[in-house]
């Protein structure tokens, strides 16, 4: 994997070291030559396809911080620069705690981040743990500002002061330049998020205005708790955004004496940390860069992997796996050169869109293909994205054009995917992949085909299940943990190399299939609880797909014979006939009282339900829509190999086909079934 980053980073020309680096900004700071505030501006990046607003954040190149630096009191024991709860301030830019010193808690109160009482000389090391003493989180829609600093942890204070500390260098180098006099006078007027002339530049909502606005005491209520989500959900944005400034229309850190002084700081820093690494070469590196052999023992940060903290490294030196006696940190060491070339391309990959997605909260994939001649650009990988894509036609038409792979010889090219997490701030490889192109392409469009199901609310409309909905579905609804890593893993695995879906996902669905159903739903849940079943079906179907090599589809959904599918089947038309005579879905219907013993011993409940059914369908208004299913329950039932008795039991996977048989059955058609001649009371099993 480290050799195929570095032939990535070869070939996408990344060039080390790294000064700047593409990062978010969401706010200019507008200022005046003399620092005084003019307003705060939202900064726009990409308009979205689907809604077509533009989406706060924009990537530009910004001062990046040297991962490395040499502990203090010793002259050569190398650090991280960041790690144990430290983030490393980066010149010029900043979040609300390094530029305002201000911290938006979990209860969105809006707190100033006092000094620590013992002053800033005992700043802990990397790999220290971070005493934040942080409000606990809080559901609750609360608003407000604290009336007085607080200490929120020591280190929180530290990121601003580090971020001054920037600043008056960068002032003190260039004092007689226009944005350095303008910095000054920003930093001196000590400003904080909590100054009501501050807030007014975010254009946040107000509760209480919204309330005395509304005439009824209802109204009001209403209003104000719209306010208040509004407000919340506004604040929650400012934590989490990047800020920069802008003088007299000048932003800062493209300004070419900053990055002249940032880069000479950045080089100055870099000699430093190289002058005492112990020399040596490792086995990846090929080039003779400066720090080709110098090697370090610790690797630079990843950003973008979930739950990465702020010092989440691909490799670490330090733990006894990777140690052996007497060479402490240096058994399985990389040149400086190398790391650095590893972890850009990784940036690269966890930026571009077309290369990662991130799956749920806890796991990222990152993919590229290299075509097979020398010096051609690496492929995009646009077909990948798709796996969260709902959209079934524009799936389709992708993987039928293929945009751009005749030119590239698919045959040829390889396919490379790693899925990656951080459980310990530390990366964890789940798996690692290396394939042709033109093979991962074609397993791409059958899984694809795979999940792509009837859609309920939309006759002859077809939907992909994402990957995020089918690792969802099979866990407690709005369960807090969410699904495992590994569930993921698991599913992209089988969507890019066709891996056999591991059983549990059979066990986990029809189970679950079989509670949800007798839990039911209300009207505001509808939607999701459709979304879910169809995604637990698509799990069963890639089940079939991958450990059977079984299609079960709308093509062959007429003609399967197997008893367990027709079940199924019998059992979607049982619920149609019982909701048409009581004109809507009740709580007694067949699906949602007996779902669960009708999979699992079909003999012992549908005797029961076919002679009601005789009856709902006596209650149906509509004579014709009566006839209809009388007849389509007639012909399903014939096309059983024996009609002696129903089946006493169904295995596991059998209950997997039933549920397909119910999901293809269930499914809203264009047209009634008009073809069959006989009656439901000739093909009923016998009752015994």
């Amino acid at each position: 994997m480290i050799t195929e980053l570095l032939d990535l980073a070869e070939r996408i020309g990344v060039k080390t070291p790294r000064p700047f680096e593409s990062m978010p900004i969401h706010y200019f700071i507008d200022l005046t030559g003399e620092g005084e505030i003019l307003g705060i501006t939202p900064v726009y990046g990409r308009t979205r396809e689907k809604t077509g607003e533009a989406e706060l954040g924009k990537m530009i190149e910004c001062p990046a911080y040297f991962p490395l630096k040499i502990k203090d009191g010793t002259q050569n024991e190398i650090l991280a620069s960041a790690g144990g709860g430290i983030s490393v301030a980066e010149a010029g830019h900043g979040d609300v705690r390094e530029i305002f010193c201000t911290e938006i808690s979990k209860s969105r109160k809006i707190v100033i981040i006092a000094p620590p009482a013992d002053g800033l000389n005992e700043m802990p090391e990397a790999g220290e743990e971070d005493a934040v003493d942080d409000a606990e989180e809080d559901s609750s829609d609360q608003i407000g500002v604290s009336d007085s600093a607080t200490v929120t942890g020591k280190n929180q204070y530290y990121r601003h002061d580090g971020w001054l500390k920037q600043i008056r260098q960068f002032s003190d180098s260039l004092p007689d330049i226009q944005i350095s006099k303008a910095m000054r006078g920003f930093f001196s007027a000590g400003h904080r998020l909590s100054s009501p002339a501050i807030l007014s530049h975010f254009s946040l909502p107000d509760p209480t205005q919204a309330e005395a606005n509304a005439l009824t005491s209802e109204d009001k209520k209403k209003a104000k708790e719209t306010a208040t989500k509004a407000y919340n959900a506004q604040l929650d944005q400012i934590a989490k955004s990047r800020f920069t400034f802008r003088i007299n229309g000048e932003i800062l850190v493209k300004n070419r004496d900053f990055k002249k002084w940032w880069a000479t700081a950045y080089a100055r820093q870099r000699d430093n940390v190289l002058s005492v690494l112990p020399s040596g070469r490792d086995g990846f590196s090929v080039r003779n860069d400066e720090g080709s052999q110098g090697l370090t023992p610790v690797f630079p940060h990843i950003p973008s992997v979930p739950s990465g903290g702020t010092y989440c490294p691909l490799a670490s030196f330090d733990k006894a796996a990777t140690q052996s006696f007497g060479l402490a940190k240096h058994t399985l060491s990389m040149s400086l050169t190398t790391t650095e070339r590893v972890a850009a391309s990784l940036k690269w990959l966890l930026q571009d869109e077309r290369s990662h997605c991130t799956l749920g909260k806890k796991v990222v994939a990152v993919f590229w293909a290299i075509p097979s001649a020398k010096g051609e650009d690496p492929c995009s990988n646009d077909f990948v994205t798709l796996i969260n894509e709902p959209d079934a036609l524009q799936v389709l038409d992708f993987l039928r054009n293929m945009h751009g792979y005749g030119a590239t010889g698919p045959n040829a090219a390889k396919f490379y995917c790693a899925i990656l997490s951080s459980p310990k701030s530390r990366i964890t490889v789940r798996s690692w992949h290396s394939e042709t192109l033109e093979r991962v392409k074609n397993c791409a469009k059958t899984y694809f085909e795979t999940v792509c199901l009837p859609d309920a609310f939309d006759a002859g409309h077809n939907v992909n299940s994402t990957l995020g909905e089918m690792a969802t579905a099979v866990v407690p609804f709005k369960s807090k943990s969410g699904p495992a890593p590994s569930a993921y893993s698991s599913l992209l695995k089988t969507a890019l190399f066709s891996n056999s879906l591991p059983y549990s996902f059979l066990e986990s669905a029809v189970s679950r299939q079989g509670f949800e159903l007798a839990k039911g739903f209300t009207d505001k849940e509808h939607r999701e609880f459709e979304s879910r079943l169809r995604a637990r079906t698509a799990l069963i179907k890639l089940h079939f797909k991958t450990n059977k090599d079984i299609t079960m589809n709308e093509q062959t959904h007429i003609d399967q014979d197997h008893t367990a599918y027709l079940c199924g089947r019998v059992l979607a038309l049982l619920d149609k006939i019982h909701n048409a005579a009581h004109g809507k879905s009740t709580a007694s219907s067949p699906a949602g009282r007996y779902y669960g013993s009708a999979s699992s011993s079909p003999a012992l409940v549908f005797p029961r339900l076919c002679k009601l059914a005789r009856i709902h369908l006596e209650k149906i208004d509509n004579k014709g829509w009566a006839y209809n299913l009388d007849r389509e329950l007639a012909d399903v039932i014939s096309k059983f190999s024996t009609r002696a008795s129903w089946p006493r039991t169904l295995s596991l996977e059998d209950q997997g086909r039933f549920a397909i048989g119910f999901y293809y059955e269930r499914a809203p058609k264009d047209s009634e079934p008009t073809t069959v001649n006989d009656r439901l009371t000739d093909y009923l099993p016998n009752q015994s």
